[in-house]
């Protein structure tokens, strides 16, 4: 058998980052190299596919009506990973491609924000959390551990 990597699940590397914070982090990096992509506001990102970069984690933030509505969002390769859903449709049948870091949906008070969203989870940790009445589906996939609503 052998014992393989000793991946621990919710541990990601420290992510990199870059000689200057990547354009579509339009909410900046910060000193953790943590990129944020703010997509605030009606139809912000809608039907958009968004596709963190890979030197980073990531946090996306979708907040207002169809805000990221029926679009993607793609996490890092190998790093954490954070969807922040807020009003009507914010995440509303959005696709959340998690992959080997640990990756989060939240799903905020609003009463749709998560309405028919799908988070596909990888290998790492896949959680979900909501306030409001709306549940994302979490595929678990191989994913360790697998939290949802």
């Amino acid at each position: 058998g052998g014992s393989g990597g000793a991946s621990t699940c919710g541990l990601a590397p420290e992510p990199p980052g870059s000689a200057s914070c990547p354009a579509e982090c339009t909410g900046g990096c910060d000193a953790n190299n943590v990129c944020t992509i703010d997509c605030t506001g009606p139809m912000a990102c809608d039907s958009d596919d968004i596709v963190c970069p890979d030197d980073y984690a990531c946090v996306v933030i979708c907040d207002g009506l169809d805000a990221c509505d029926s679009g993607s969002v793609t996490c890092p390769d190998d790093f954490a990973c954070t969807l922040v859903c807020d009003g009507v449709d914010g995440c509303g049948d959005l696709n959340f491609e998690c992959k080997r870091g640990p990756c989060a949906i939240e799903c905020r008070e609003t009463s749709a924000s998560c309405t028919g969203a799908v988070v596909d989870c990888g290998s790492g940790d896949c959680s979900a959390t909501c306030l409001g009445t709306t549940t994302p589906d979490l595929d678990c996939n191989d994913s360790c551990p697998c939290t949802t609503c």
